[in-house]
């Protein structure tokens, strides 16, 4: 159940579960935190999402995509309730590790994510400088995709 899941990750020992424990804790808390979010309960979704997160960066596992759409979901939850200043954390979390990683399935998610969460906490300038490089990115997959489309044809 979700207590036992929320007990299992505050206990103390948790240092001295396995690494494959550990990862699997975070992971149901971060899918209960994600059906919260998907139900419009942001409270409860930053909470077991604080909680992922916090297991995720114990056991170092915070330099992929499910960490990043963790931190995603954590950003519009926070924004979700007004904590602007959390919500803007989150998102450039998610943002830098996607770039720094180069993690290409959510580079332009969390890029796109991040303009949104400044958007909503009033920060136009910032927000559209990343919403344009966002609309950029995807300008130039679009570019290439038809190049390679017209390329096939060609050969």
């Amino acid at each position: 159940s979700e207590e036992l899941i929320k007990v299992l990750a505050k206990q103390n020992d948790l240092k001295y579960k396995t690494f494959a424990e550990q990862n699997n804790i975070a992971t149901i808390l971060y899918k209960i935190g994600e059906l919260y979010y998907e139900i419009g309960n942001y409270r409860k979704a930053v909470e077991h999402l604080v909680l992922a997160s916090n297991i995720f960066k114990n056991i170092e596992r915070t330099h992929n995509e499910h960490y990043v759409n963790l931190m995603m979901f954590l950003s519009n939850s926070h924004s979700s309730l007004s904590e602007h200043s959390s919500a803007i954390s989150a998102a450039k979390n998610a943002y830098n590790i996607a770039e720094t990683y180069n993690i290409k399935s959510v580079k332009l998610p969390s890029l796109i994510n991040y303009g949104s969460i400044l958007l909503s906490a009033n920060q136009e300038k910032d927000a559209l400088y990343f919403l344009n490089k966002g609309i950029l990115r995807t300008t130039s997959a679009l570019t290439l995709a038809s190049s390679t489309v017209q390329l096939k044809k060609v050969i």
